[in-house]
């Protein structure tokens, strides 16, 4: 029964959205304007906005950990959004913030950095705690996935599960599928022509030009487009050098996000750095960096042989 009423009580916390702190910490909102900077933008020598309240409702994203969106009310009147995680370090990703801010001031100093106007997006990270932290939310901006799954919307079309074609791919080549993963299992008995056989039939399922598409849909007109284009180009030929100094792994859909205000692609989620991801016993990286037929059609008529390259 104590099993039983446990599960009852984890299905019911999964279908909640939304905390409301008067309900959980009334506390915190009966606190005074306080003279607390507000996290991230604190600094030694002139003002900076403080903590003047906590908004009520907490919401919570649907995602593998749960994380929380929460707002702050600065005392400068502006709302500060931040994404609160727990049950992860957050102290690697803000080392790897200050290098992406090392990278910037190097930049900074260069001529061709100065031309091109060649910048990372930075954000703010801060820890709590070894288990806890909070990270300012990032505006205007959107996951590759959303992006995709947004244009695939407007075409009309069937998104067809690579997982459950994967499978159909494993199964004639006359594997048994009998483990709670039979995908990732079966998948190295594969040889390469199979290996092969399998990316070019999940190819079909999805249009190449779905992220370039995407762009142009949400653009306010040409001029704009062709910033966003040329932005997006050279940002990920940015941190395709970066990321790979570091070793910064995982970097699947929802981990880069497409900023629509200037085209910039920017990078969250660095707990997989310095090459971890290459030793993963499944699904070892074997790339240097993130470069699909997607990001190559997005990047222009010129591919990677434009501003990327450069």
């Amino acid at each position: 029964n104590i099993e039983r009423a446990y599960t009852m009580l984890s299905n019911d916390l999964e279908k909640i959205t939304s905390i409301e702190i008067s309900e959980l910490a009334p506390q915190i909102l009966e606190l005074t304007p306080l003279t607390v900077a507000v996290p991230g933008f604190y600094k030694l020598e002139g003002e900076y906005p403080t903590i003047q309240s906590f908004a009520n409702v907490v919401k919570i994203i649907d995602s593998q950990k749960n994380p929380k969106k929460m707002k702050i009310n600065g005392s400068d009147g502006k709302i500060y959004k931040y994404l609160l995680k727990g049950k992860e370090d957050l102290r690697l990703d803000q080392r790897i913030m200050q290098f992406f801010s090392l990278s910037n001031s190097l930049l900074r100093a260069d001529k061709n950095g100065i031309e091109k106007i060649l910048f990372i997006e930075m954000y703010a990270i801060i820890p709590l705690s070894p288990l806890a932290g909070m990270i300012s939310w990032a505006e205007n901006s959107k996951t590759y996935y959303k992006l995709i799954t947004f244009y695939t919307r407007i075409k009309q079309q069937i998104i067809a599960s690579e997982a459950s074609d994967s499978s159909q791919m494993v199964n004639l080549a006359h594997f048994e599928a009998n483990s709670l993963y039979p995908l990732q299992k079966d998948h190295f008995k594969l040889n390469n022509i199979q290996r092969l056989e399998v990316y070019q039939n999940n190819c079909q399922f999805y249009d190449d030009i779905a992220l370039r598409e995407a762009i142009w849909v949400q653009s306010n007109g040409p001029e704009m487009w062709f910033i966003q284009k040329t932005n997006f180009a050279r940002s990920n030929g940015l941190m395709s050098i970066v990321g790979y100094i570091v070793g910064i792994g995982d970097r699947h859909l929802s981990n880069i996000m497409f900023m629509k205000t200037n085209g910039h692609c920017v990078h969250i989620d660095f707990s997989e750095c310095f090459e971890k991801a290459t030793k993963w016993k499944i699904w070892p990286e074997r790339v240097p960096f993130r470069l699909t037929r997607m990001m190559v059609k997005a990047f222009g008529v010129s591919g990677v042989e434009g501003d990327f390259r450069l």
